[in-house]
């Protein structure tokens, strides 16, 4: 095409049918080849660079998603936040709107927003656009009754009327209710609107749940509106304030995070749930504190910016004649929070039928792992482990076979394993051990697991066994031929088997051993102990939700990557944790040669 019009465009200026040298049209098809080459560099070169910008944007705009998803990436900017959540406010105060419903929208927004309910509904079936959804049906019902979806009930802690609404935990393969009680800011005002209501009946009629969507999905305009109203975020952040919290939160464990979010699909490290176990009420007191820490947030920059009187909801008093206020940021209000919302964990109050205080507490229930191995049970096993240790050791010093030293040998290989297994929470599969040029004694390893790569670390009750199994291996190696000892990977610690020949320790072989020893548990259980473990480990500090995911080798986009050198306090406080597991399980120094 290019080539054409240059033809025509040269031969457009010459008179009719006027004879063209040779020299000039070989000239002519020299210049137009080099233009066109050119220009064809020329659009190659836009083109590469267009695609590589589009393909760096993209990158770097995942790199920035998924520093968002992880635990300890920074919560949602607290004054666009509340900015944006004024807004609200200022629609659903407006004055064409009854008094008796601005309190009951201000009551259905507010629960739907902390709960992340709310945004929930709008994202479904994990899809950008908003969905064509509607509101729930939330009612009140009686303290006896047992918890439903969508239902609130009013209880007593020690002398406070609290506010409490069903909270879903996955319990197995099953949904159970359990009640959860809202945060102490959000207390006076859902006491007060929840004792106004009837039971069993829904707070919204259908018309006014429209009304509800139709305000909270209308956009958002920038006419008559100061320069800090101006100043808003996107409404999608504001609605998933809560939700992004929780995802971020690196002092709210796994199962608590899971339990607010596993609705709503934004569940960081899914596999870490099932390795660790809470109870229902310590779960209940994770996050009746979470919600008070993401809500505390905002009161702060409230407060910091002047802006209480924008967070005030209208109402009739009780004699209905007059307005009053209720303001989210109320500085005459003394917050009277009842002592058991500050212990480790929260009961669920039991009532009868016509009693107006709680006659007990309901037992609580499991949530997480149940493959978890008791202290007791596996410090005994240990100790039983150590005891035919010793005694095997007595016995290869009157027998000096070859065979008694093989099957001592393989006791103390099978013993050591199980060492790794407690101290380092890695998985049982493949062979169970550690390339010599991977490990730095006494100090850390790295194991290939999951497909790459990964460091561990070795506390000093490991280092010490390791180098007490090597002098025992000295000793079986000058009884045998070099040949003997020729692996795959030159790993610390194997076995030798029946034909004298050395072999890794594989999963298979480690459950033949401890079915041997009529063990009550298999060996991806010490893994679940070892994640119980750091997760109740409070002293001299409690272990974050990125540090236990650090141990347990749990990363989705290497998140892990430099965070030792980073915070060396990090790693400091991991190393004192592994450091206690020997003392824990009372694992005692087995000395494997005399």
């Amino acid at each position: 095409m290019l080539r054409d019009s240059l033809f025509l465009d040269v031969s457009s200026h010459l008179p009719h049918k006027q004879w063209l040298p040779p020299f000039f049209l070989l000239t002519s098809q020299i210049t137009l080849d080099f233009i066109i080459n050119i220009s064809s560099l020329i659009e190659q070169h836009f083109t590469l660079r267009s695609i590589r910008g589009d393909a760096l944007g993209y990158i770097a705009n995942e790199k920035r998603k998924n520093r968002n998803k992880q635990s300890g990436a920074p919560y949602p900017e607290a004054k666009l936040s509340v900015t944006s959540l004024a807004r609200i406010f200022k629609n659903l105060n407006r004055s064409r709107l009854p008094i008796q419903k601005r309190e009951k929208f201000f009551f259905v927004f507010i629960y739907l927003w902390f709960t992340g309910e709310l945004a929930s509904l709008r994202k479904q079936d994990k899809s950008a656009k908003i969905s064509n959804y509607s509101l729930p049906n939330l009612f009140r019902q009686q303290a006896y009754k047992t918890c439903q979806k969508n239902a609130f009930r009013t209880v007593m802690y020690e002398s406070t009327s609290w506010v409490e609404y069903a909270v879903a935990y996955p319990v197995e393969d099953r949904i159970v209710y359990l009640w959860q009680p809202v945060p102490s800011r959000l207390n006076p005002f859902f006491q007060r609107f929840i004792s106004s209501r009837g039971y069993e009946r829904p707070f919204l009629s259908s018309k006014e749940k429209g009304e509800l969507k139709t305000m909270i999905e209308k956009r958002w305009k920038q006419h008559g509106l100061d320069e800090l109203e101006q100043s808003v975020g996107r409404k999608d952040n504001l609605i998933n304030y809560f939700n992004i919290c929780i995802q971020n939160d690196n002092r709210l464990s796994a199962l608590p995070r899971y339990v607010l979010t596993h609705q709503h699909h934004r569940v960081h490290h899914d596999n870490a749930r099932y390795y660790q176990q809470e109870s229902s009420d310590r779960i209940r007191a994770k996050i009746f504190r979470a919600h008070e820490r993401y809500l505390e947030r905002l009161i702060f920059e409230i407060r910091a910016l002047n802006l209480k009187e924008k967070f005030n909801v209208e109402r009739r008093t009780k004699n209905g004649k007059e307005i009053e206020h209720i303001y989210l940021v109320d500085t005459t209000l003394k917050q009277k929070k009842p002592k058991v919302f500050k212990a480790h964990s929260i009961e669920q109050l039991h009532y009868h039928d016509g009693e107006s205080k709680p006659s007990s507490a309901q037992t609580p229930l499991l949530v997480g792992s149940r493959r978890n191995v008791d202290v007791v049970t596996l410090a005994s096993f240990f100790r039983q482990l150590e005891r035919d240790i010793h005694s095997h050791a007595i016995l290869i010093e009157e027998d000096n076979s070859l065979e008694a030293l093989i099957s001592y040998y393989n006791l103390c290989t099978y013993h050591l394993t199980l060492c790794f297994l407690i101290c380092t929470g890695v998985r049982p599969t493949h062979h169970i051990s550690i390339e010599s040029r991977r490990y730095f004694p006494g100090k850390k390893a790295s194991v290939y697991d999951k497909g790459h790569y990964r460091e561990i670390f070795i506390n000093e009750y490991l280092s010490e066994q390791i180098h007490q199994y090597q002098r025992l291996q000295q000793r079986i190696m000058s009884r045998l031929p070099a040949q003997v000892f020729q692996l795959e990977k030159d790993v610390l610690w194997y076995l030798i088997d029946d034909n004298q020949t050395a072999q890794t320790v594989s999963a298979s072989l480690l459950e033949q051993f401890l079915e041997q020893r009529a063990a009550t548990f298999v060996a991806y259980s010490i893994r679940h102990t070892f994640a119980q473990f750091a997760l109740e480990h409070v002293t001299p500090s409690s272990l974050s939700n990125a540090q236990i995911d650090r141990l347990m080798g749990h990363a989705n986009m290497g998140e892990n990557i430099g965070n030792d050198h980073i915070f060396p306090q990090h790693r400091q406080q991991l190393v004192q944790h592994v450091n206690r597991i020997a003392s824990n399980f009372n694992l005692q120094k087995v000395c494997y040669v005399r």
